[in-house]
């Protein structure tokens, strides 16, 4: 107990800023200083201020390079706060950096405390010391479970006030979002503060149609993410509210409510059995016991008090089942519970997911980055292309029209309607989505989450998603007293504990058949009526999830004393556990009755089929008289079955996460299809628990071949599953983690109850470089990995993404969104190309006509006509209706055939335009125009260059949709959108006519200079249609033909990912590179011998 009153002694220090207990001699300051964190992890704490000459030089660089330097500024990691912040003393800073590029604001208190949060974790300044200290938590410091008894007894009001100034409130409060700062730090995004250039240099140059259209376009777009920000924000705000009244415990009997927003770590609060109770707080139990659901997406977990050991040291990670967190329903529990507070606030598990929530809507996705990078791509060309412009023309201009001049060479360059055009893009494939019942919990934009999705390589499919047509089935229901105990409230919550689902609802479906299957059993109706009154309360509490899958749970309630009845007993549990716990009963209790209400458990397993004892339900009945019996159907579905043939046949990774052991869980994988039957399994074993020889690899699983003959070694080898439980994975990162990457690459099958280890493996998986989707049930564990999931339950909240089943319950919407998640993405790299063509066709065409640039009508109409309108059709374009395709879509423009792509089109726009002015040049009827000295001036000069070069550039944009229209493998081909078909055809019918022999009104409209001769009409319109059909087919040889394997070679941590399993090498260093496999002993085979086989994966 000494180091537990040393340790809270050093909380007792004074409020003053100034002033610390902690006996530290006074130091200079300091900018920085190291500091570690529990899990072993090092940062550094760097001190930022105001920097005034930054963001003033800043801020007249970005108005002289039109914003571009901006963009340039926030490419640098951490985004602009570094050029608008310097480095200070950690003593006077007002902001932080945390290692890697983290920026946290120093708050500071009324009485002058200064502290921030990170993540969940708090630090405080420390005036004595010179430096931030972490407050760690009571969890933290090595106490034993007899100690923390100890702390039963509560605290005083005194210790109560001190603790409180230190830990702060117990609160994860989000502020409420404000309308108007969202609104500002949107607009100050790069891209959108060039608007502004954009709709001033049109509104100069007397476009004011182009410039109120780029303006509606910007507000469109910027308000549409205001809004979902606000949204997330708001959604966040609701969720961080939690304060309640809560009885606190003190020395002396001391009793008081206070709300929960002043509990402090340390504090004994107490949890009456009246009403359900949210958990304010992450405490540990003292007394009783309780059922509590960690989180909603989340199996209740029976929770019960701790040891009084004197030797064990308690962690809150590892004894989990006597630790109530934040955020926890308590649906069932017995009279009195007691806990010991050990976190609050920020520093809980539920304040860490809230810290990451925020932090994930404060960073850009990677599709935000790349969407800069090409802003930035396109801003220095336009730079260059201004330079150019301004050195051409400086002799001939003043300064004000040589401005205007560079001006506009850059709103050339930079498109303004790109971010609409990607928005539109994704809107489409979002509505349809939204149209088959999905629906968006992200706290991204559902945009950005689509693309993620779309370039999804892996799919982990978790236990309950592929038994999700699997429901409760009453065997047999006696109605003896079947009516009593569905008087009684608390009897009723106790048998809702022993169904699978434990929600109201389905308890509610779970009595109904029981009343059907009552009244089809007697002739007589049978009422049932709740009253208001409690005859029995719960007394035990008792739960073992360490040696099965399925939970075996008993509940026991006892009548009170003014009742006169027997006691209840509700079993849930596995056919061999119930058997085995009602013989045990029956033998040290002959004289009682034992009544097994609820036998809620699932079909016998291979292995229970194996057992001598005979699985005869009849027999059950008699010999244990059971009122009612349940059992699970866990046959796979052939939905489930579909939709992983579906991932295989797309050469999609399909992983199964079980909380089986590992025979049921290959069994299981086996019945879905993730595993065919002619594939051997190999389970990860370690030898020595010393880890002195490294892991071997123990064929568990060797089907036959149908020859009789053994699959060879080296079949094995290439073709053989890896099966990985929770506990060999801890072992791996312990003993071996340089080999943890390359062994989860090649898992198939990963088994393990606890939570923490299935996180730790996605995580771990996460970290090569996957792109995952989790496909989870509500009732699945709670995942903290940053993926995208598909919950299979409506109204999640806490999920990225997940789909309302109100109509069907199955995972073959797992079908649809990979198919409008490849639309989308390949939709928004389709019209990223094309914009850049765009741009280059348009800076091409006013280079060509820099002595006298066209005027504003032929302007208007390639930008709202021939550009703005079919962008917005561009996306209708429906993904393919057949099977996924093996080929996954480009993730980014900088790919190699993106980049061919691109290329090539570029250089057939600049040659073809090049090559029609040449043309028009040497006709005899040529006439040159003069150079124009007033770039304001809106006359202009009816000229051949301007016919030549603005009628090829006509067809250039309306090729520029056919070519980025990539249909198959991922969307229908262009006329399956009639929508943007019949739109282009009309557009070309009418560049033909304005090409070849326009109208004089048409002509007078366009401002167009018709040659006189027809022939070389016809020529330029033969040499578009030659353009067309090159580019079209130098697409189709970049898309369709072979590209060279030295060119597309992926690096050595994608390798894995892109390939199969029998194509990733990678060697390890420190450690043997073979494992060595033992053949498992069937009846009908001799023993092999133990074989030594150089795996691929090592």
């Amino acid at each position: 107990m000494g180091r537990v009153w040393k340790f809270f002694n050093k909380l007792k220090c004074s409020a003053a800023c100034n002033t610390c207990c902690c006996t530290y001699d006074t130091l200079k300051d300091e900018q920085s200083q190291v500091v570690k964190l529990p899990n072993g992890d090092t940062i550094v704490i760097y001190g930022y201020e105001r920097s005034f000459k930054g963001s003033l030089g800043l801020a007249i660089l970005s108005f002289f390079t039109l914003f571009i330097g901006l963009i340039i500024a926030s490419v640098r990691p951490g985004g602009l706060t570094p050029w608008f912040y310097r480095r200070s003393a950690l003593s006077s800073a007002t902001k932080v950096m945390l290692t890697p590029k983290s920026f946290v604001n120093v708050q500071r208190d009324s009485d002058g405390r200064r502290w921030f949060i990170w993540l969940h974790y708090r630090f405080i300044w420390c005036a004595q010391s010179g430096k931030f200290k972490r407050m760690r938590c009571v969890d933290e410091i090595g106490l034993r479970f007899s100690d923390i008894h100890g702390l039963g007894n509560g605290l005083d009001p005194t210790n109560h006030r001190l603790r409180k100034e230190s830990y702060g409130s117990n609160t994860t409060d989000v502020a409420y979002p404000s309308l108007i700062s969202l609104l500002i730090s949107t607009s100050m995004k790069p891209f959108r503060l060039f608007y502004l250039v954009a709709i001033f240099n049109w509104i100069v140059q007397k476009y004011y149609i182009y410039a109120g259209l780029i303006g509606l376009a910007a507000v469109v777009e910027a308000g549409s993410s205001v809004f979902l920000q606000f949204r997330h924000r708001l959604r966040l705000h609701r969720l961080s509210l939690l304060n309640c009244e809560i009885t606190v415990l003190g020395p002396g009997h001391d009793r008081r409510l206070i709300m929960s927003h002043d509990l402090v770590p340390g504090s004994v609060i107490q949890l009456t059995s009246k009403g359900n109770i949210t958990m304010p707080c992450d405490a540990v139990i003292l007394s009783g016991s309780c059922i509590a659901r960690e989180s909603v997406a989340a199996n209740p977990k029976h929770k019960y008090q701790l040891p009084k050991s004197r030797m064990e040291v308690y962690d809150r990670q590892k004894h989990r089942q006597h630790t109530l967190f934040r955020g926890s329903s308590i649906v069932l529990r017995t009279e009195k519970v007691i806990a010991l507070v050990i976190r609050t606030g920020w520093s809980t598990e539920n304040g860490g997911a809230f810290a990451a929530k925020m932090a994930s809507i404060s960073c850009p996705s990677i599709f935000d980055r790349h969407r800069d990078h090409l802003f930035l791509l396109l801003g220095l060309t336009g730079l260059c292309a201004a330079a150019y412009g301004i050195y051409v023309r400086h002799s001939s201009l003043d300064i004000p029209n040589l401005i205007l001049t560079g001006m506009s060479l850059i709103v050339i360059c930079l498109p303004p309607l790109f971010s609409p055009a990607l928005l539109l893009t994704s809107l489409y494939p979002l509505v349809r989505l939204y149209q088959h019942g999905f629906r968006f919990n992200s706290f991204d934009e559902p945009s950005s989450v689509l693309n993620r999705v779309g370039a999804t390589d892996t799919v982990c499919l978790l236990e309950n998603a592929l038994l999700r047509n699997a429901a409760t089935k009453l065997l047999k229901v006696s109605s003896t007293r079947y009516d009593e105990w569905t008087r009684d409230p608390q009897l009723t919550l106790c048998m809702a504990s022993c169904v699978n689902h434990f929600t109201p609802n389905d308890f509610q479906v779970f009595s109904t058949a029981a009343w059907k299957i009552i009244t089809n059993q007697n002739s007589h109706r049978v009422q049932s009526v709740c009253n208001e009154y409690e005859s029995y309360r719960v007394t035990k509490i008792y739960a073992d999830e360490t040696h099965s899958s399925l939970p075996f749970v008993l509940v026991r309630a006892d009548p009170i004393e003014s009742v006169n009845a027997t006691s209840w007993y509700f079993i849930r549990g596995p056919y061999l556990r119930v058997v085995d716990f009602a013989e045990e009963y029956s033998f040290e209790h002959k004289e009682e009755q034992l009544e097994l209400v609820a036998f809620a458990g699932r079909q016998l397993t291979e292995t229970e089929k194996l057992s001598t004892l005979e699985p005869d339900l009849s027999l059950l009945l008699r010999k244990f008289q059971l009122l009612g019996l349940a059992s699970v159907d866990c046959n796979i579905s052939k939905d489930s079955s579909a939709v992983v043939s579906l991932l295989r046949s797309a050469n999609i990774r399909t992983l199964m996460i079980s909380k089986r052991d590992v025979r049921e869980a290959v069994h299981l994988a086996r019945n879905a299809g993730i595993i065919l039957n002619k594939e051997p399994v190999a389970q990860i074993e370690i030898p020595s628990m010393e880890g002195l020889y490294p892991p071997s690899l123990r064929v568990i699983d060797l089907p036959e071949t149908g020859s009789g003959i053994d699959l060879e070694e080296n079949s094995i080898q290439r073709k053989a599953h890896v099966v990985l439980t929770g506990d060999m994975l801890d072992a791996l990162l312990e003993s071996f983690p340089e080999m943890v990457d390359q062994i989860i690459g090649r898992v198939t099958v990963f088994a393990s109850t606890d939570t923490l280890q299935t996180n730790r493996f996605l995580e771990k998986l996460n970290g090569l470089n996957r792109k995952m989707l989790v496909c989870k049930d509500a009732e699945d564990c709670y995942l903290t990995v940053p993926v995208n999931c598909l919950t299979l339950a409506p109204q999640d909240e806490h999920q990225i993404l997940h789909r309302d089943l109100c109509n069907s319950e199955s995972i073959s919407s797992i079908r649809e969104l990979l198919g409008q998640s490849r639309a989308s993405l390949v939709g928004s790299l389709g019209i990223s190309k094309l914009m850049v063509c765009y741009m280059a066709a348009r800076l091409t065409s006013t280079l060509l006509l820099y002595d006298n640039p066209s005027p504003a009508i032929q302007t208007l109409f390639v930008d709202l006509v021939l550009v703005m309108a079919p962008t917005m059709l561009f996306g209708f374009t429906q993904p393919n209706n057949h099977s996924l395709s093996k080929k996954r879509p480009s993730q980014s423009i900088i790919r190699l055939k993106e980049i061919l792509s691109v290329f090539f089109q570029l250089a057939l726009v600049v040659a073809t335009q090049y090559f029609a002015l040449i043309m028009a040049q040497h006709q005899p009827w040529f006439e040159r125009t003069l150079l124009k000295t007033n770039w304001t001036d809106d006359s202009f000069t009816l000229s051949d260059e301007n016919y030549a070069v603005y009628s090829l550039s006509l067809f250039q944009y309306l090729n520029l949709f056919v070519v980025f229209s990539s249909g198959a493998p991922h969307l229908r081909r262009i006329w399956s959108n009639l929508g943007l078909t019949l739109y282009l055809l009309t557009l070309a019918i009418f560049c033909s006519v304005v090409v070849l022999e326009p109208p004089e009104q048409l002509k007078i409209f366009m401002a167009l200079k018709t040659p006189p001769v027809f022939d070389f009409r016809l020529a330029l319109f033969s040499l578009a249609v030659i353009y067309i059909f090159t580019s079209l087919g130098i697409q189709c040889l970049i898309d369709y033909c072979f590209v060279p394997v030295c060119f597309s070679r992926a690096s050595p941590r994608n390798l894995s990912d892109l390939e199969g399993l029998d194509s990733a090498s990678v060697n390890v260093l420190y450690r043997p590179s073979t494992l060595t496999t033992q053949t498992h002993q069937l009846a009908s085979e001799k023993l092999s011998r133990p074989t030594t086989l150089n795996l691929p994966i090592f």
